[in-house]
């Protein structure tokens, strides 16, 4: 039997290393490509993105909203005003780069997250055979390509889509230069590493300082003789060199912005802090809804095998002072920990973070393809408990409980504590039992060795097939209603420049984001009437140079000046030509 594990090893050395990330990377790739151009925009960030990215087309260096205002503008309101710095302006700059190239649509504005996110997944496998092995690095970015949480962002369905795929993008690409910058050439790859924070800080802001932290831990863990490092050693001016460059790529567009749009960016660089200790737009939650809800939609099948791992290679982490090990935990928790404390959490803004834990499971595996027991038995006891528990995948929750109760969440998920503590119940049986086994059947022990790494890999494979299943569903969504395509071709080709689109809002209908779609087909400003009536509303569009049109899913004692049948919407005429005058009955 020990020739079979033999074998079995020398069958994984000759794995070809150098075509299958390539294998996982193109079809990957492809398949994001399936309806990446489906028409719908998604009001929660997309159209947002989209229209911002349109906007700068025609002036690179102002960031805009309402292209045109015809309201009175309060530049703290970032969901109407007229500069829009709400979020940072790289990943919008790639959009407006790819409309350049490819004209404005669809395909094109999600394009580029398609592109970042599959140049992602490649940084994975290279920091993980850097740092690890290539089996580890492989297993890690298969895992990420095939993601269905990080594919909805890519085709706009889930929240902050394009920003947080550009800030996984330049964090890993920053943390690949750091990794490069211990194997030699250190000033380079620091100064290219901070070029890398610079651009993940001109994404999303402060989050990009993971790179800074994770540095600080490659420079103090051989300082502190915590873990001693075989490759070369960070120092202190290393990291300056990095915050360096980081400050040449940040502090233009920062000073100009100052310069030019002060108010605007002073609220919004202080309202990224209030995410901390703040409700910020209903996302504040408890503890455990990152760990017990957000995190199983983002990790998918494959979280609870994440947890064992994470947990199994604290151990080695200490034992065996491992240095690797150390740098991708600093990365994980740098992440997960802020997050988890954090009174605002959104759906997806630990995806930064996602990659160090796939190098981890990938770490497990790979170990326990080596016959390292605790590898072995911990990946055993993942498999089998989700094999037993099969994982739920539920819809997304937000906030609290209802009534709020401490670990509330936690108690609708307890499938994850079931799971964690029976893979270690796993774990400690089979050291019990490979005592037992020595004394009565020595010679088992390979047999069953190499039937335990069968059985994982088997329902390994199972639960990709699952996961790659979920990704299928996605990009097969192919969204394309509503666009109101058909209200924006008419009110670009027939209305004046000038015409303003004040949309009716019906809470119980729940229409809200249509201004959004139009305006980014229509090349019109448009507003939404949810906290206004446009009987109040259209005298201020004419007294601010607009003329206003009321659009309208109902009849209105009002012109009719034309009804699609496509969008379901009519565009009626406000007949007042001047503020004083009363409207129509």
């Amino acid at each position: 039997m020990g020739d079979v594990w033999g074998r079995m090893r020398r069958a994984g050395s000759r794995v070809p290393f150098g075509v299958l990330p390539a294998v996982v990377i193109v079809s990957s790739f492809l398949l994001k490509l399936r309806h990446l151009g489906h028409r719908a925009l998604h009001y929660w960030d997309e159209s947002y993105h989209a229209l911002v990215a349109r906007n700068l087309l025609l002036h690179p260096l102002k960031p805009t909203l309402v292209e045109n205002p015809y309201l009175p503008v309060v530049q703290t309101g970032w969901g109407s005003n007229h500069v829009w710095l709400h979020k940072p302006t790289l990943p919008m700059w790639t959009i407006a780069l790819s409309y350049a190239v490819l004209g404005v649509s669809t395909f094109a504005l999600r394009l580029p997250s398609a592109l970042m996110s599959t140049g992602a997944v490649w940084f994975t496998y290279l920091i993980g055979k850097e740092l690890l092995d290539r089996r580890a690095g492989l297993i890690a970015a298969t895992i990420q390509a095939f993601n269905p949480a990080i594919t909805e962002l890519v085709h706009g369905y889930l929240y902050s889509d394009h920003i947080d795929v550009a800030l996984l993008f330049w964090v890993e690409a920053g943390m690949w230069c750091l990794v490069r910058a211990m194997r030699g050439g250190t000033r380079r790859y620091m100064l290219l590493a901070g070029v890398a924070q610079g651009c993940a800080y001109l994404s999303k802001s402060y989050l990009a300082a993971i790179i800074t932290g994770v540095a600080l831990t490659a420079w103090l863990l051989p300082v502190l003789r915590i873990a001693p490092s075989d490759r070369e050693r960070i120092k202190g001016r290393h990291i300056l060199w990095m915050l360096l460059a980081t400050a040449v790529v940040v502090t233009p567009w920062n000073l100009y912005c100052i310069g030019q749009y002060p108010v605007e960016f002073w609220h919004e660089h202080s309202y990224v802090w209030r995410h901390l200790n703040e409700d910020i737009e209903a996302w504040g939650a408890p503890w455990d809804r990152l760990l017990f809800d957000y995190a199983i939609h983002l990790y998918h099948v494959f979280y609870t095998p994440m947890l064992v791992a994470a947990f199994a290679l604290l151990w080695p982490m200490v034992a065996r002072r491992s240095f690797a090990l150390w740098v991708i935990y600093a990365w994980a928790l740098g992440v997960l920990l802020p997050h988890v404390l954090a009174t605002t959490k959104t759906p997806s803004a630990t995806v930064m973070g996602m990659p160090p834990f796939f190098l981890l499971l990938g770490w497990l595996i790979s170990r326990a393809w080596e016959r390292d027991l605790l590898a072995l038995t911990a990946w055993v006891g993942a498999m089998a408990m989700c094999l037993i528990l099969p994982p739920v995948m539920g819809s997304w929750g937000r906030g609290f409980t209802v009534p709020p109760e401490f670990a509330g969440v936690a108690k609708q998920a307890i499938w994850i504590v079931w799971h964690v503590l029976g893979a270690f119940a796993v774990v400690a049986v089979t050291a019990g039992g490979r005592r037992l086994l020595r004394g009565v059947a020595p010679r088992a022990g390979p047999a069953v060795a190499v039937a335990l790494l069968l059985f994982s890999t088997v329902v390994a494979c199972a639960l990709m097939w699952r996961m790659v299943g979920a990704m299928v569903d996605v990009v097969e969504r192919n969204e394309n209603d509503p666009t109101f395509a058909d209200i924006a071709r008419y009110a670009r080709e027939e209305l004046p420049e000038n015409a303003t689109l004040l949309f009716d809002y019906d809470e119980a209908k729940g229409n809200y984001g249509e201004h959004q779609l139009t305006m980014f087909l229509a090349y019109r400003t448009a507003y939404e009437m949810q906290d206004r009536t446009y009987q109040e509303t259209a005298p201020t569009v004419i007294e601010h140079g607009g003329i206003p049109y009321v659009v309208s899913f109902r009849e209105l004692p009002l012109p009719i000046v034309y009804h699609s049948e496509l969008d379901e919407r009519t565009i009626y005429a406000w007949p007042p030509t001047s503020p004083t005058d009363p409207p129509p009955e």
